[in-house]
């Protein structure tokens, strides 16, 4: 259930005038009243007066918490006005996160006084107010360094899992802004020496290259492709060194194009070379595969429920957003599953003493947030931990049966049933593995046993579809192929996924709008076979509407003068431009071409009506979907809505 901060019970805001802005936020240090209780919060206006960016803020932040270790990432919440419109966003101070993650009371903080590093230790404090934080940028160039020599030299040690945590969930979610001023750190005792842990803030860019790039992107990456965060075994393998991830603001590299006397960026070569150093680590690398395994293992519906603490699914415009986001966690899970199964040094960690250890940890970290989540029942509670164990037992199997891998990404993908047709590395098509064997032998391989047209849910688990696919993206027909499709009597050419959505009724608009919006919350499917099944449905069904179905069909794909496009639909007009310049131009929503397609199925039934027919006259009518039409007559005159919600938004 949602629970949104009230900007009435924030105490202590300031007027506009008398706030100074140091970033893209106006951003205030404040407190949130509740019961009579009064919390330490920073408060955020919406970015650049736009509630969405508010809205995804606090759900990316949500998917970090999901993502890393406990408690190294403050809780945030959406802030409504009294007239129930977003108006920003409200962190928790970071204190009150470190209380939770330490024993308070019995635990002592360090303080760092100056820059010579010099530490105070403080006694147990019973108050989360008085615990001592800081940041990276707060401190001089070379303090990195000079922690990870202390560490050497055994005169302090470093929670390592953390700073694995903050590194790889940041990775992972496409952050494009991890400067030094979003990496905290604090200081404890433990066994009679400093112990640092350090954590992140601050999350309104991630997941840039599958979402913000399309509306948030800074001038210097105007000119970046979409396999700028690409993930590859070598950045794997080096981490956090990266190479083929082209991450804006990342601790191994300088970057030059900043503000002058920035005190964000990692112009300290020993700070940069410190950090490439922790590639050779055995701890910092135990705990890297372990949060890579972490991303890999959440279910997407334990992601839908982690946003659905912000968003609420029975608000269509809320629900359009739920599957912008899922499916682009779906889509980053699914590529960098296919390339840790590749990499054999993770096949050998995850059958290893720690790795065994580091799952059932893992297991246990999705289970205590997902028991943070009100309002689920208890059976899909359980149906969730049900997947959970389920998806273990198959990694665990596939490293078993691949301890030492040479397949590349694409052979994993097959494997793993995971193949994402357009999302998959196809570069890999034509490339053998270590016992020669080429991906569509794999797919043929698992096809030998597979009863055609008998995968309903998910075209990647059918081999014949990815068969086909790949045949269609440059692989060459092998004989033991060819044996094959001759053997089960297939046609490849003609060979389609029977999806269960073309088994579903459709008697009227009503039934195939339920239908379309179902399809568009399936994250089993790509954005593009989403768009291809949609395609094929309505083709099925649109003789079966009626004038003024085709008409609302018509308003509901496109918007009018009077309304924006129905929030259920906007997936089908979701763009994917390959360069972010485009992106920024035109959005994420537009003219995509299955949107030109339906348009024209559309038109062409519309052109076998009645000539005397207004698209109009069915306003009046008691139709099911009649409900839509009147508000589209109640809004005329208005604007059309923005997709991207630039006006304060609306609570219902």
């Amino acid at each position: 259930m949602v629970q949104f901060y009230n900007y009435e019970q924030i105490v202590g805001l300031l007027d506009g005038s008398q706030v100074t802005r140091k970033s893209a936020h106006t951003v205030q240090f404040v407190e949130y009243e509740q019961n009579q209780k009064k919390v330490p919060i920073v408060y955020k206006e919406n970015k650049g007066g736009k509630p969405i960016a508010s809205v995804r803020e606090t759900v990316f932040s949500e998917l970090a918490r999901l993502l890393m270790a406990p408690h190294l990432t403050p809780p945030q919440h959406i802030v409504i006005n009294g007239s129930r419109q977003i108006v920003g966003t409200a962190v928790d101070n970071m204190a009150m996160s470190i209380a939770k993650r330490e024993k308070i009371g019995s635990t002592k903080f360090y303080k760092i006084r100056d820059a010579s590093y010099a530490t105070d230790l403080t006694s147990p404090t019973q108050l989360s107010t008085d615990i001592s934080f800081g940041f990276l940028n707060q401190m001089p160039g070379g303090f990195f360094a000079h922690l990870m020599k202390e560490r050497d030299e055994e005169r302090l040690s470093i929670d390592m899992e953390s700073l694995a945590s903050v590194l790889t969930c940041s990775y992972f979610l496409e952050e494009d802004d991890l400067h030094k001023g979003n990496i905290g750190y604090y200081v404890t005792e433990k066994d009679g020496k400093p112990h640092v842990t350090f954590f992140k803030i601050d999350h309104d860019l991630l997941l840039t290259d599958s979402i913000t790039s399309f509306y948030d992107s800074r001038f210097q990456n105007l000119s970046n492709r979409q396999d700028h965060f690409n993930i590859t075994r070598h950045d794997l393998l080096h981490f956090p060194d990266l190479r083929d991830s082209s991450n804006y603001y990342w601790p191994t590299r300088r970057r030059f194009v900043v503000k002058i006397g920035d005190d964000k960026i990692y112009s300290n070569s020993a700070d940069r070379d410190a950090f490439k150093r922790l590639q050779a680590d055995d701890e910092f690398n135990r705990y890297k595969w372990k949060h890579l395994l972490k991303s890999i293992l959440i279910p997407d519906e334990l992601v839908r429920h982690a946003i659905l603490m912000h968003l609420e699914s029975s608000n269509y415009q809320d629900l359009s957003e739920i599957n912008l986001i899922s499916q682009a966690m779906q889509e980053r899970v699914s590529k960098l599953r296919a390339v840790l199964f590749s990499t054999s040094h993770f096949n050998q960690y995850l059958t290893s003493e720690d790795g065994e250890k580091d799952l059932f940890d893992c297991m246990q970290e999705l289970g205590n947030h997902l028991n943070e989540i009100t309002g689920i029942a208890e059976e899909v509670k359980n149906k969730i931990l049900r997947d959970l164990e389920v998806q273990t037992d198959h990694y665990k199997h596939i490293a078993q049966q691949q301890p030492f891998s040479t397949d590349t990404p694409l052979h994993a993908a097959i494997r793993l049933g995971d193949y994402r047709f357009e999302k998959s590395h196809l570069r890999y098509v034509g490339r053998e593995n270590g016992s020669k064997e080429l991906p569509i032998d794999i797919a043929a391989a698992y096809a030998t046993d597979y009863d055609p047209f008998s995968e309903q849910v998910n075209p990647s688990k059918d081999p014949f579809c990815v068969i086909k696919h790949l045949l269609q993206n440059g692989a060459k027909m092998t004989p033991k192929v060819e044996e094959l499709l001759k053997e089960k009597n297939i046609n490849i050419h003609t060979y389609q996924f029977n999806s269960q959505y073309l088994q579903w009724q459709v008697n009227n608009y009503s039934d195939l709008s339920d239908l379309i919006t179902t399809i568009g919350s399936d994250n089993s499917l790509t954005l593009k076979t989403k768009k291809n099944i949609t395609l094929q449905v309505v083709e099925n069904h649109i003789h079966k509407l009626k004038p003024e179905e085709l008409a609302l069909f018509k308003i509901d794909l496109n918007g009018s003068s009077y309304m924006a496009r129905k929030p259920e639909f906007l997936f089908i007009s979701q763009l994917r431009s390959t360069f972010w310049f485009i992106r920024f131009i035109f959005g994420l929503y537009g003219n995509s071409s299955t949107k030109k397609e339906l348009n024209n199925l559309i038109q062409n039934a519309q052109n076998t009506l009645s000539k005397g027919y207004s698209p109009y006259s069915f306003f009046s009518s008691t139709s099911s979907n009649s409900q839509r039409a009147s508000i589209v007559t109640e809004e005329k005159g208005a604007n059309t809505a923005d997709d991207e919600d630039t006006s304060l938004r609306e609570i219902p």
